[in-house]
């Protein structure tokens, strides 16, 4: 059982290391944003991180994460996929599931976001 937790929280600063690092790179782009699904009531590792973007903010965040190392994977009309290393971003500019928009982003993002600390 320690050695299950000792590779869990390995994978969980693995993942906030990451998160981190492409927070500081859509701030440096200026690009508007906000984590989406990524508040829990507990830590967890996620498979992905989600990022819900301004449709403006789209063509930043991808030329300022390809410049540092992501890789387009898949790119759909409200959503692109960037992997590197094993970390995969989505980036929405509308919540979508089969390519049905279920939620306006860019109102999502004027009357719905909260400002948080990640990883210092």
């Amino acid at each position: 059982m320690r050695g299950e937790l000792i590779r869990e929280e390995a994978r969980y600063k693995w993942f906030m290391r990451n998160v981190a690092k492409v927070i500081d790179a859509l701030n440096k782009a200026g690009a508007e944003y906000a984590l989406h699904k990524f508040r829990k009531p507990f830590d967890h590792v996620s498979v992905d991180l989600d990022i819900l973007i301004s449709v403006d903010g789209m063509s930043k965040a991808v030329k300022v994460l390809v410049r540092r190392g992501f890789k387009v994977a898949v790119s759909e009309p409200y959503t692109v996929t960037l992997i590197r290393n094993g970390f995969i971003v989505d980036l929405y500019t509308n919540p979508s599931f089969a390519w049905v928009v279920y939620m306006d982003g860019e109102e999502l993002l004027k009357c719905c976001t909260e400002e948080i600390d990640v990883s210092g």
